[in-house]
């Protein structure tokens, strides 16, 4: 995208990126990444830190008899700490009366060349799948991920989703969905898909992804990365 066309062109979707106030060279690589080379626009939403939890403060109380159940485990202090960050990027989204918003983590990197390619893939997602509420764009992990069966232009949807809560396109009701479900904290961010809403056929995902989740390290754990996280349908 030309500078002139910058300046003039109007993003359709808002963009958050949820970062850790001290993770600062993240900060600086998704400004240089997405926003000087390829020219997005992308809100800061400040991530919940796992030392705030360290000291004591809670903002949705967990859930440990739930979790028991779906994990066979208590939730780490890491993924409190996402649950908490990615639940209230959605609460600011719903508070500005967002129609549809799309939730970046800061460790994600760009596999198209600009807005244009970016925004009409997700397009014709939701043109192909009008009933989807969520769509995963970025490349997942983890060999479980289920599709129904077909797919056009290459995009699919989920009967079980990968791993990974990188970037994902909500609209209001999937928004609304996915507070609900985070809120709860019953299991890690990137769980809350699974039953109804999958079974519902209401997530999509994006086959070639829009970016890739680097995952290398980690400013949210707390010193147990790669636990086991047993799988249950």
């Amino acid at each position: 995208m030309n500078f002139l066309k910058r300046i003039f062109w109007r993003q359709p979707v808002a963009m958050m990126c949820i970062n850790l106030k001290r993770a600062t060279e993240r900060r600086r690589e998704i400004e240089r990444l997405w926003c000087r080379e390829r020219g997005f626009r992308i809100e800061f939403f400040e991530a919940f830190d796992r030392r705030r939890i360290e000291a004591g403060e809670v903002v949705f109380p967990q859930n440990e008899k739930d979790a028991l159940v779906k994990m066979g485990r208590p939730l780490l202090l890491g993924e409190v700490a996402c649950l908490t960050s990615h639940a209230l990027a959605l609460q600011r989204a719903l508070q500005k009366n967002y129609s549809e918003v799309i939730i970046m983590e800061d460790d994600v990197v760009p596999l198209v060349e600009g807005p244009e390619e970016f925004f009409s893939r997700i397009a014709q997602c939701r043109k192909t799948y009008p009933g989807v509420n969520a769509i995963l764009c970025h490349r997942g992990w983890g060999n479980h991920a289920q599709y129904y069966p077909g797919e056009a232009n290459g995009d699919k949807l989920l009967k079980l989703p990968f791993f990974g809560a990188a970037l994902t396109w909500f609209d209001r009701p999937g928004m609304e969905f996915a507070l609900e479900r985070l809120k709860r904290m019953a299991c890690p961010a990137d769980w809350i898909w699974r039953g109804e809403f999958c079974a519902a056929k209401r997530l999509g995902a994006l086959v070639p992804p829009l970016a890739d989740h680097l995952g290398q390290d980690t400013y949210i754990d707390d010193g147990r990365r790669g636990t086991k996280r047993e799988f249950r349908p």
